[in-house]
């Protein structure tokens, strides 16, 4: 019998940050090692490393929206889950995210990115972070992760609700999540000047 820590969804959140902060580690220090003057690399690192810690931070908050945005389609459908079940249902779906950035340290461990250049850097200044340094598959990789969260937690939440609640409160979820994500990329994307 496995110890209850094991499902508990803080353990999963664990295991994904550790997963998520030996990624961030192997990639920018493979990414950026050998990046010339040490000045500049010293601040791609540190920028890099900020960007990680945010998109962590982001990614956990979307968690939080996501189980609140279901709590509430529940609730309108009047098939309210306690709270504690909910929890369980977004933790246990959560282990797919887990298992991703598992899967990503291995990949990148195995085939680490190539170092770049200031020059590249400079080159590729119109162009998305991910494809400039020809990372681009990692943002694919992640897009499957959060399709197998999405089913799974469908597949939960419909073993203690209707399934047509179930899904309906998932996508809702995930359409909330989107709509927020979708509203802070124009945000950031808008010129100050």
């Amino acid at each position: 019998m496995m110890p209850a820590i094991v499902f508990h969804p803080l353990f999963a959140v664990a295991l994904w940050l550790s997963g998520s902060a030996a990624l961030a580690v192997i990639s920018i220090e493979h990414l950026f090692g050998e990046l010339a003057p040490a000045a500049m690399q010293i601040q791609a690192k540190v920028v890099a490393y900020l960007t990680a810690a945010v998109s962590c931070g982001v990614h956990l908050t979307s968690l939080a929206l996501m189980g609140s945005a279901c709590a509430m389609m529940l609730r309108w459908l009047e098939a309210p889950l306690p709270g504690k079940d909910l929890a369980r249902a977004i933790g246990a779906a959560f282990w797919t995210y887990v298992a991703h950035a598992w899967l990503m340290v291995g990949m990148v461990w195995l085939n680490p990115p190539e170092g770049v250049s200031l020059e590249t850097l400079m080159a590729a200044a119109d162009q998305e972070p991910d494809e400039a340094v020809g990372i681009a598959w990692i943002v694919e990789m992640q897009y499957a992760a959060t399709a197998g969260f999405l089913a799974a937690l469908f597949i939960l939440l419909s073993r203690s609700v209707a399934w047509l609640n179930a899904l309906i409160a998932t996508a809702f979820g995930a359409a909330a999540v989107a709509a927020i994500g979708t509203g802070l990329n124009r945000l950031v994307d808008v010129p100050l000047n």
